[in-house]
């Protein structure tokens, strides 16, 4: 039969309770024949459309909210309606159902890379040498998918990798088969780390595809930026720096402002590295929570019903005359509240999404867009990092990118000043992908929380003035409580200071 004419009913697991929770049904592929009949090239090639589409959700919406509400980055409006609240007041517990989402996404994921990585490896000795070199080069993406989702795991459920303690701190439970009955512990850092590395080097072998700018699958670039990102984590600093600017000739940094909006409103880029792809008929994820804007013709303008609004210090963080980013990142809008309409303040613009994917009109906005899953903006940040990790350096490839964005070039910036310059940056560049909580952890950083102090705002009931040690449990989400209930192998390993 031909697979165009077949549904296929895509593999429903869940984390380490297989079967626990249902499957999600707008994230099945209808492309394909059923699970049990993948034996062939297009079998597999249809399955992984499908792996595809279920990956890129952990790059868009609450995914991507929560870490950064955690964070010092946004302030509560009282329109929030408590979205995302409990993460934003830190009131979460372990049986926190948004916790428990993002775990069961993660090992969703994770579950139908490894079925269909299994099925490659049985039907790959009847295929001919053509379709061999094809179900490599899926194996390969789904290798690549597999290390950065165990790393997406680790960044939020995990300590900070540390060298001298890796071998020691838990990791993230590790299944690289599909199997419902298995139930591991959690393992180590170290085990979790030196799994991502093997995947990595794994997939190396077998991805074929060049590297390209925006590109919809995973190439050989990717494969470098994620490396890189792995390398920062793991403190590899001579690495990390080597192959983040590996990829800065094949992925020149836009210099205008009207080139940064159509990397967010166009979703092209001469920047971008791997985006998974959306259309209009495969929407998912949107951001709706930072923007929520409808055009008012007398305004000339969009109006904001705004649930999260940057704070001062970040807004402070963006010169308004020079910074490209000033703009298509954050704009100074009108913005919806209960007791005067007329406010102004400053609202993330980044996420108010792809035009070619709003289904309303030309001023309806849609908030969907690819997500960026890598970006040579930030291999310029890892590079900068790294540099000053190992040296004291950093002040080239942090000016690249700061001339890039229109800002003057610094000079005879050294020590924890230059430090500073490169935090500041990554919060400009990188403002609401999901990493301020991930980045304060790796530099070993607590924060204070300050609202924006535009005229008539009116936030939400608590949480503005919250001030987060360097190391305080929050930096660390907890194992969902009824993952630790369903599985034996996980009692006593909760993290620090949130039971069980």
């Amino acid at each position: 039969m031909k697979i165009m004419n077949k549904i296929i009913k895509f593999v429903c697991v869940t984390a380490l309770a297989f079967g626990s929770v249902a499957c999600n049904l707008d994230l099945a592929p209808k492309t394909s024949m059923g699970v049990d009949n993948i034996s062939t090239a297009k079998d597999a090639a249809a399955m992984r459309e499908g792996v595809y589409r279920l990956y890129r959700s952990i790059y868009l919406g609450e995914y991507v909210y929560y870490p950064d509400y955690q964070s010092d980055l946004f302030n509560e409006l009282s329109s929030s309606g408590n979205r995302g609240g409990f993460m934003y007041r830190h009131n979460i517990v372990s049986s926190d159902g948004d916790v428990y989402n993002n775990w069961i996404r993660h090992y969703s994921i994770l579950a139908n890379i490894n079925f269909l990585i299994g099925k490659i490896d049985a039907m790959y000795e009847g295929l001919s040498a053509d379709e061999q070199a094809e179900v490599d080069q899926y194996k390969g993406e789904m290798l690549v998918m597999r290390a950065a989702t165990f790393r997406s795991l680790a960044l939020r459920y995990c300590k900070d990798y540390e060298p001298s303690t890796a071998a020691t701190d838990f990791g993230v439970p590790i299944v690289t088969t599909y199997d419902p009955n298995f139930r591991p512990d959690r393992g180590t850092m170290a085990a979790t780390y030196t799994q991502i590395t093997t995947d990595i080097a794994d997939a190396e072998k077998l991805i074929s595809a060049a590297g390209k700018a925006n590109s919809a699958y995973v190439t050989k670039d990717a494969i470098t930026a994620l490396k890189a990102q792995v390398a920062l984590d793991m403190h590899d600093y001579a690495n990390a720096s080597k192959y983040a600017s590996s990829l800065y000739a094949s992925y020149p940094l836009v210099k205008s402002q009207a080139e940064l909006e159509k990397m967010w409103r166009l979703d092209t880029s001469t920047e971008t590295i791997f985006q998974p792809a959306m259309t209009k008929t495969d929407l998912f994820g949107r951001f709706t929570d930072y923007h929520a804007g409808q055009w008012d013709a007398t305004l000339g303008d969009y109006r904001c019903d705004a649930a999260y609004i940057p704070e001062q210090w970040v807004c402070d963080l963006y010169d308004t005359a020079k910074d490209w980013r000033y703009g298509p990142y954050v704009k100074e809008q009108h913005i919806n509240q209960m007791e005067d309409n007329k406010v102004t303040g400053i609202v993330l613009t980044k996420y108010m999404g792809n035009i070619n994917l709003q289904t309303g009109g030309e001023t309806q906005l849609g908030w969907y867009l690819m997500p960026k899953v890598f970006r040579v903006a930030e291999m310029y940040l890892i590079d900068a990092e790294a540099q000053y990790r190992q040296s004291g350096k950093g002040l080239e490839p942090l000016n690249a990118l700061r001339q890039a964005r229109g800002l003057d070039a610094l000079s005879g910036v050294t020590g924890a000043a230059l430090f500073q310059e490169i935090k500041n940056e990554r919060v400009r560049e990188m403002i609401a992908e999901g990493g301020r909580m991930p980045d304060l952890k790796r530099w070993g950083d607590g924060f204070a929380r300050n609202k924006q102090t535009a005229r008539g705002l009116t936030f939400g009931q608590t949480g503005h003035d919250m001030k987060l040690a360097a190391g305080a449990p929050e930096f660390v989400w907890p194992i969902p409580r009824n993952e630790i209930e369903a599985n034996a192998n996980l009692k006593g390993q909760q993290n620090a200071g949130w039971g069980e």
